[in-house]
């Protein structure tokens, strides 16, 4: 797994800003009012921005590196809310651009926001297929 810098204050805001930026064009109140066919998938990807944030909070407050120190049971807790949110999202079908950005949003979680990290290539190769999901998700965010 590639190494990942420390969070820093500008690094959690600048990820945050992200999210936002990629936020689906519905919002989460005109998602549960409407019949839009992703409604559903819309909500739980403004679920898991709000438990993300919560991981990156705490990421921040405690100085901690992802994935490289030992966290405590509070840490624990917020990423397993996250985690059990991504598998909803990945369980569920996608019907349109904005339940697709709610995808690419959840992959980039599964990265801890880190889009550099998403193409490492098969076995250490850049490989067109990769260069191409990481294009798309990153056209998918606004980024």
């Amino acid at each position: 797994m590639a190494s990942h810098a420390d969070i820093t204050r500008r690094g959690a805001i600048s990820m945050l800003s992200a999210t936002m930026l990629a936020a689906p064009m519905i919002s989460a109140a005109d998602a549960e009012t409407t019949e839009h066919p992703d409604a559903a998938l819309i909500l739980l990807g403004e679920q898991l921005d709000k438990t993300w944030a919560a991981e990156n909070l705490w990421l921040v407050k405690s100085r901690a590196k992802p994935f490289e120190d030992k966290k405590d049971d509070e840490w624990e807790r917020l990423y397993e809310a996250s985690r059990a949110v991504a598998s909803e999202i990945e369980a569920m079908p996608v019907r349109t651009l904005e339940g697709l950005k709610v995808k690419a949003r959840t992959m980039l979680w599964c990265h801890n926001g880190d889009v550099d990290d998403i193409d490492p290539g098969y076995e250490g190769q850049n490989t067109t297929d990769k260069r191409l999901t990481k294009q798309i998700l990153l056209a998918l965010l606004g980024v």
